[in-house]
């Protein structure tokens, strides 16, 4: 399970540069995700209510590929493609801080592919 939290209403950017990541992750309101293969996790990360940076890490074996649409994540990992919906409604909150929880719904076995980009039409 993947929480995070961002303001109701709020939008999702793409961050480019993992230089980038800590000063953005630490404004208000504002989550990031990062996925690394060489320690084969994903990463959220975001300021925590005290100013300082919150990192939650989950295992995925080489995870590559992250996007982000509709509420939902999805992970593209060495053979396989995972999707992550937030399973909670609008109006609830987890811990009294987390408005998002990502759990893997779906795993979609590709192979060893090793899918460095990923992304998800509307059809």
């Amino acid at each position: 399970m993947l929480v995070c939290r961002k303001p109701r209403g709020a939008t999702c950017r793409t961050v480019l540069g993992f230089g980038r990541v800590r000063a953005v992750a630490g404004r208000p309101n504002i989550s990031v995700g990062v996925v690394s293969y060489q320690s084969e996790r994903l990463y959220l990360l975001r300021r925590d209510p005290s100013g300082g940076l919150m990192v939650h890490e989950q295992m995925f074996q080489r995870s590559v590929g992250l996007h982000y649409r509709d509420d939902t994540l999805y992970l593209a990992t060495q053979a396989n493609i995972y999707r992550m919906p937030n399973i909670i409604r609008s109006d609830q909150i987890i811990d009294g801080r987390f408005t998002e929880c990502f759990v893997a719904q779906t795993a979609h076995l590709t192979g060893y592919l090793d899918a460095h980009d990923i992304g998800v039409q509307a059809d």
